[in-house]
Order: structure tokens, then sequence, then C-alpha cells
């Protein structure tokens, strides 16, 4: 089986003093092992500036604001991993307690809470792999997640998808029963089911369409449930997929596949030629809801 791959960068983060000689502070920027992006946007490291990019882009769909994320990045002197955490975390704690307070008005709870799941997100890129500060952070991001949908009134649930002896993290429309399209969001190596909101999810629903954002096998939270990557991620969507038409959604499926998810979407549909559905793969994320449509309209 395959582990994700945060987990996967953030051991070879941590291991690379082992084998170079050295702290982080003199050998962390003389070699990017991992090169998760070719573009510039803060740091020369760049798989720094991959996640840089990625938090940008929520930052466009009402994650964490531009302001915030700069200043947590202001706040790396040197940019290590633990600084990363460490910065990210602040924010986190920062806005959490915010959100928490019962004195704000709903909404601007809601502001608060949307940007400490982003702000743990961001932490758990670089944070160890099994740790109990990477389980706590999966914790609160899902927590302060779920608390700004509610306090938004936005109609998703979190849902456990039973899968053999375990369960999928996922989120689903309330009304998906009476829905007559689905938009399935299924994300790459290292994302969860939270990330899946900015990646479709939200657009979908502005859309009006159903959605469903799952953790397959190897992504998000599953591989600490002992589910990683193999044979099982392709078996898990089709629990997914099948798990939502028990509920008595009978409609249109369309499947927006993301980075590894393009992957999947792309070999689910081809092993699955007998059931007709729409693939959206590996988009630019503003493109998200004018991709979706073209899918739904072709499905």
């Amino acid at each position: 089986m395959i582990p994700s791959a945060s987990q996967v960068t953030a051991v070879l983060f941590r291991l690379i003093p082992t084998f170079v000689g050295g702290s982080w502070e003199n050998r962390y920027m003389s070699k990017d092992v991992v090169q998760r992006s070719k573009n510039r946007f803060y740091f020369r490291d760049e798989t720094l500036d991959f996640y840089v990019g990625w938090l940008l882009g929520y930052s466009q769909a009402r994650g964490a604001s531009p302001g915030a994320i700069f200043h947590c990045l202001n706040q790396i002197r040197r940019p290590t991993p633990q600084a990363w955490v460490d910065s990210f975390t602040r924010l986190l704690d920062a806005e959490q307690t915010a959100g928490n307070d019962d004195g704000m008005a709903p909404t601007i709870r809601a502001i608060h809470l949307r940007a400490a799941s982003v702000a743990a997100r961001a932490a758990l890129n670089l944070s160890v792999p099994g740790s109990e500060q990477n389980l706590s952070l999966v914790r609160r991001m899902e927590s302060c997640f779920q608390q700004a949908l509610a306090l938004d009134g936005v109609p998703v649930h979190a849902w456990e998808i039973p899968f053999g002896h375990h369960t999928l993290p996922a989120y689903v429309s309330d009304d998906v029963e009476q829905a007559s399209t689905l938009v399935v969001v299924i994300g790459g190596g290292d994302t969860y089911r939270e990330d899946l909101w900015y990646f479709g999810g939200q657009a979908a629903l502005v859309d009006g369409y159903a959605a469903l954002m799952v953790d397959l096998p190897g992504q998000g939270s599953a591989p600490d449930r002992g589910m990683c990557f193999s044979e099982d991620t392709l078996t898990g969507l089709d629990a997914a997929i099948t798990a939502v038409r028990d509920l008595g959604f009978a409609g249109k499926t369309v499947l927006m596949g993301w980075s590894g998810g393009g992957f999947f979407t792309a070999k689910y549909v081809d092993v699955r030629r007998g059931r007709r559905m729409g693939g959206v793969n590996s988009d630019p994320g503003h493109g998200a809801g004018v991709r979706g449509g073209d899918a739904v309209n072709a499905a």
C-alpha cells in the first residue's frame, strides 16, 4: 500500500538532514527533493511555493484572506517545516478563538472559522504524519470547517460512508436524494475532504447541483484509519457512489477529478463503462464552475 503525497513530503523534509548532515537552516534551501511546481509566489523552494499558491487560490473562494496568509509567510524568517507549521498554527489559534466568540454575528464567526480551517490545513502540509500534533490539526480543521458550514446555513453535512471494516470521511448535500445532478469531487495525493469544498464542491452548490466530497483510501485522514492507496482507492470511489444511490439519488453523476484524482476518475469511468457520467480532470481552480457545467451538460 502506498502512503499519501503529503506523508511522503513531510517525511522527506525531516530526513534530509540525516542524509546530508547539518541543520535545516543550513541545508533546507539547497535542494527541493519533491519539486511540486516551477512557479514563484514567495519562496525559492518550489514545494513551499506550491503550498503558497494553493492557499492563495483558497483566498479567492472564501478561504483565509490574502492578508492573513502573507502575515503567516512573513513570520517565517527561515523556511523550515517547523517554522511553517508554527506560523499557521498561530493563525489557527487566533481565528478559532475569534470564531468561537458568541458575541459576534454568525456570518463573522463563519469567516473566522473558515480561515481557521484553512490555517489548520496549511499546517498539516508539513506536520509529521501520524503525530499527535498532526491528528490534532485534522480534528481542529474538521471542527472549524463544519462549524462554519452550520453558521452559514450551507446545506451540507459530514458523512461517514461504510467501506468494509472502515468508513470513508465525506461531505454530502443534505437533499442529495432529491437532486437531479450530483457532482462528485475527487482530490489527489495530498487532499482532505475539506479541500474539495474549494475544488468544486462550493461551486456545485452555487450552481444548483448536489455535491459529494470524499476522502478515498490514501487521501486525507484515510491513511490514519489504515486505508492507503491501493486497489481499494477505486473500490472506495465505487462504494461512495453506490452509497449515495442507496440514499435515493437517481440522477446524473459528474466526477470532477483534480491532480491524481484526474487519474482516478478516468480509470473509474473506463472500468465502469456501463454507467453514464461526465468527468472533469485537472482544470485550474477558477474554472471549476465552468468545467463542471460543461460536464453536466455532456453527461
